[in-house]
């Protein structure tokens, strides 16, 4: 069943909760029944129609979780998120589910002792120098294609900073099915289930 509104921003931390009240008048429907299950833990499969928030809905147990360690000074070297899509053409919706939260979020609602939750995009445009920057200060939430993620776990210096990968979000599901490049993602994340230290959701 989903939860009322106000039941739901109970569970969200103070900041996240108060940059939802000032964004939007109500969560959507299929938002009030993921969030929780996200929230505990649960492994979801979420289909809604286009508009209903699906992308953000997926972020924003991530995005609460990182504010969280990010007021406790208690965010790692590491990528705590994975954000797979199948798509290249990926800015419009990353900047406005992703990098324009966190952006508000941080400017209006933290303190400035918190630290800097930080997003990385590696896609097969992604220079050789970037790719460098990624491994000396990993991203929080790393956005990626299914096959830069591949090769991305096959080198022995990426697959310590992904080896304690909490969230696992794929995006366009649907695209990948029936296709090769849905059986070569299958593939790559059996590897990547071999490297982690403990399951990921």
């Amino acid at each position: 069943n989903p939860l009322e509104t106000e039941e739901l921003l109970e569970m969200l931390c103070p900041p996240v909760r108060n940059w939802f009240r000032d964004k939007f008048p109500d969560f959507t429907e299929p938002q009030k029944l993921a969030i929780p299950a996200i929230i505990d833990q649960e492994h979801l499969l979420l289909c809604s129609p286009t508009g209903s928030g699906k992308t953000l809905t997926a972020f924003l147990s991530i995005i609460d979780n990182l504010v969280r360690l990010s007021l406790e000074q208690k965010l790692e070297k590491k990528v705590h998120a994975i954000y797979i899509s199948p798509i290249k053409a990926l800015a419009n919706d990353i900047q406005r589910n992703l990098i324009g939260p966190l952006k508000e979020i941080t400017e209006n609602y933290l303190p400035d002792r918190a630290q800097e939750i930080r997003v990385g995009l590696r896609t097969g445009d992604t220079s050789q120098s970037d790719r460098q920057k990624m491994l000396r200060k990993p991203p929080h939430i790393l956005i990626t294609t299914p096959e830069s993620l591949a090769i991305a776990i096959t080198s022995p210096r990426f697959q310590p900073i992904v080896s304690e990968v909490e969230y696992m979000i794929i995006d366009e599901l649907h695209s990948m099915v029936s296709t090769k490049r849905g059986v070569h993602l299958s593939l790559t994340l059996s590897l990547l289930d071999t490297l982690l230290k403990n399951p990921v959701q």
